[in-house]
């Protein structure tokens, strides 16, 4: 029980962004899980998910994509094999690949279509499951720019009439904004800006506005209002501010988001020495190769928002 109450509170601080101290009091817990309950043991694998989140949450692709691995790696030394267990994982790691640009592009696209040709196939045994692996490899489309890819792997959430989006209302938000991203690639911004202030509403009825999925969500919207030369993009971005979790480190990727929207919007716009400037900075903020063949981070600014 001691275990239960004192991993649940850390997962219930990671999601208020409350991060100080988190990965040390994680780490012990882990030690202490593994004393009592043995190595392998399923609370431990779970509090190691979440460990990963936190390193993915403070902009930390490359510790994210380590942990991320060693979760998978520790599933296929047990022996893991059901579906529902093992492809979350799989996605998972592929994603933080992404999100750390440590893996060619074609690789990953590559590696995306297995793993949706898995999904689809396994459909039935990974129920409810399911959601989150399209839901990740749609996130990895909108870091391509994969326009076709997210297609693909929104499709199948799309057509789950099981879903029940009306009572799950976390999900729908949720729904909203890859939508919203989607439509952004596909070049419908109005039905981007549509779809994302629907995603805010949510943060909006919330009591907790600073936490790191309303910033993500704020600067996303502000995102496609700029794009579309919005009047509406200047007040965005300041609303936007409101929103940054203040435990976050300083110099954080999305900070890097936030010099840059705010950049395009001042003299010279897209094409201005500033905004240039702050698009390399975000690059490198991400881990981005500087010799990275040309993008145009519609989707998600190169997994920014992801």
């Amino acid at each position: 029980l001691v275990l239960v109450l004192r991993r649940n509170t850390l997962a219930v601080q990671l999601r208020l962004s409350q991060y100080e101290g988190l990965e040390a009091r994680a780490q012990a817990l882990l030690a202490d899980m593994d004393r009592l309950l043995g190595p392998g043991n399923d609370m431990a694998a779970g509090l190691r998910i979440e460990l990963a989140r936190y390193y993915t949450d403070i902009g930390q692709p490359r510790q994210a994509l380590a942990q991320r691995q060693d979760n998978l790696a520790r599933a296929q030394a047990a022996k893991v094999e059901h579906p529902a267990v093992l492809l979350p994982l799989q996605v998972q790691v592929l994603l933080a690949e992404g999100q750390a640009h440590a893996t060619a592009a074609d690789t990953l696209r590559q590696g995306a279509r297995q793993l949706l040709a898995s999904a689809v196939a396994e459909g039935t045994r990974l129920g409810y499951v399911g959601n989150e692996v399209h839901i990740g490899l749609v996130r990895l489309a909108l870091l391509l720019d994969d326009r076709a890819l997210a297609e693909e792997a929104l499709a199948p959430i799309k057509a789950d009439k099981g879903l029940r989006l009306v009572q799950d209302q976390a999900l729908a938000s949720r729904m909203a904004q890859i939508e919203g991203q989607v439509a952004r690639l596909q070049g419908d911004l109005p039905r981007s800006r549509s779809l994302l202030l629907q995603r805010m509403q949510w943060f909006e009825r919330s009591a907790d506005k600073q936490v790191l999925p309303a910033w993500v969500s704020a600067l996303d919207l502000a995102w496609t209002l700029v794009l579309m030369g919005d009047v509406g993009a200047a007040q965005a971005l300041a609303r936007a501010d409101s929103h940054r979790p203040p435990g976050l480190p300083a110099q954080h990727p999305l900070d890097a988001v936030r010099a840059y929207l705010g950049a395009r919007l001042g003299p010279g716009g897209a094409e201005g020495p500033p905004a240039q400037a702050a698009l390399a900075d975000l690059g490198q903020g991400l881990g981005r190769p500087a010799a990275a063949a040309p993008s145009p981070g519609i989707g998600s600014l190169w997994g920014a928002f992801n």
